[in-house]
């Protein structure tokens, strides 16, 4: 990548239940085709955690994700939440309630570039 490429942290679904970075290689290599680092984070399952967990641990990866994001040539100002059924949840959840990433000292409108 070449230092200003947009950033994607994509979450899997699976019903917070199962689900596995590795599944979802393919979206990492089409967004990958189209010009956007993408990171796909694993978060804990469902029975060991109970929610709100698998928000906070998203929230994390969104952190690590902007702490890293120029490691792998990516703007950390384009940093994106995407994801697929209970990781779309989370994506959204991230995006539009602050707590989550309050937490971690980050905040949705300045610190995240779209959804």
């Amino acid at each position: 990548a070449q230092g200003d490429m947009p950033v994607v942290v994509f979450f899997y679904g699976g019903s917070w239940q199962r689900g596995d970075k590795a599944i979802y290689r393919f979206v990492g290599a089409a967004l990958a085709r189209a010009g956007i680092v993408t990171i796909i984070p694993d978060y804990r399952l469902y029975p060991p955690v109970l929610y709100p967990d698998f928000l906070r641990d998203s929230a994390l990866a969104v952190k690590w994700a902007k702490e890293n994001a120029a490691r792998f040539g990516a703007d950390p100002a384009k940093l994106f939440l995407s994801g697929h059924s209970a990781g779309a949840y989370n994506a959204v959840s991230l995006a539009t309630d602050r707590r989550w990433l309050g937490e971690v000292k980050l905040d949705p409108k300045a610190d995240l570039a779209g959804l």
